[in-house]
């Protein structure tokens, strides 16, 4: 119910599908990802880390809970002038939530990725605003749960 009622908010609030944005984001850039994160986080927190589509990354945050590492990284994105974050991928070290896609949207990302699965209303909340959710990324593997557009598979 919370997260319905979330989702009504944000319509609310004026969010409107997220426009393209490129694309061609390989298959091996979003494989490299975590990696590329575990180099820049500490020992024992969860992570969020924000990538260009070429996988460079630009920032990692992390806490206690990676919907709290994403409200680092949007609020850097703030305090930077880098709002929207168009043309960058989010991935979260943890399971992609309904949270951490509210934050991504309103910050303006338009691909974000997790370790773990996402959550149903995660998926229904990337998938009404247009957003590009891939889950489950480990090893050579992933789930494109909407969106595909964004990637050159």
């Amino acid at each position: 119910m919370c997260g319905a009622a979330g989702i009504e908010a944000l319509r609310g609030r004026g969010a409107v599908p997220l426009g393209e944005t490129g694309g061609g984001i390989s298959a091996e850039v979003l494989c490299g990802l975590p990696e590329r994160m575990a180099q820049g986080k500490g020992g024992g927190l969860l992570a969020a880390g924000l990538f260009g589509f070429d996988g460079t990354p630009v920032a990692v945050r992390t806490d206690v809970r990676a919907v709290n590492a994403v409200d680092k990284l949007t609020g850097w994105g703030l305090l930077a002038g880098r709002l929207p974050l168009a043309g960058h991928i989010l991935l979260v070290g943890g399971e992609v939530g309904y949270e951490v896609v509210r934050r991504a949207l309103v910050a303006g990302v338009p691909v974000v990725c997790g370790v773990a699965a996402p959550s149903s209303l995660a998926v229904s909340l990337a998938g009404e605003f247009g957003m590009t959710l891939v889950g489950s990324l480990r090893g050579e593997r992933f789930n494109v749960y909407t969106d595909p557009g964004r990637l050159d598979l």
